[in-house]
């Protein structure tokens, strides 16, 4: 998972390997040469077991398919300071290959509610440990 957040976003070229990533599982400019031979010869074996006859570019293009294949990003915005409308019209690509979620604020009785059931399932806490980390939950995400 790649977690972007909207302050780390601010670099535009920064957005434009996002954007060319997601869009066209490209990433010109990201890998030197050196790093793109390195990153094949690490996959020689995978390419091997795959079938696949080895070559720097293929096994550089297997890699980019993993990844493209394997990869989730996750980009976290603010709803009263939301950048997501300029980057839409900056990067279209970029978001017409992801799945935008609106997610809104959560209270304390709504984190103490799922922060209770998913501690629940955990074995082995006491009461008190339990009382603790509702209580770190709610707390730091409140």
């Amino acid at each position: 998972m790649f977690l972007l957040q909207e302050h780390e976003a601010a670099d535009p070229e920064f957005l434009v390997h996002v954007s060319e990533y997601v869009s066209s599982c490209s990433v010109a400019g990201l890998f030197s040469a050196e790093e793109q031979v390195n990153i094949g010869n690490s996959l020689r074996s995978d390419l091997t077991q795959a079938g696949i006859s080895f070559n720097h570019e293929i096994a550089f293009q297997f890699f980019l398919k993993n990844v493209q294949e394997n990869l989730r990003v996750v980009m976290t915005t603010t709803t009263d300071n939301c950048q997501l409308w300029e980057w839409s019209s900056r990067y279209p690509s970029m978001l017409n290959c992801i799945n935008v979620m609106w997610l809104p604020h959560w209270d304390s009785v709504q984190l103490l509610h799922v922060s209770k059931y998913h501690l629940n399932g955990i074995k082995g806490l006491t009461e008190k440990r339990k009382k603790y980390r509702l209580r770190l939950c709610v707390d730091t995400t409140a």
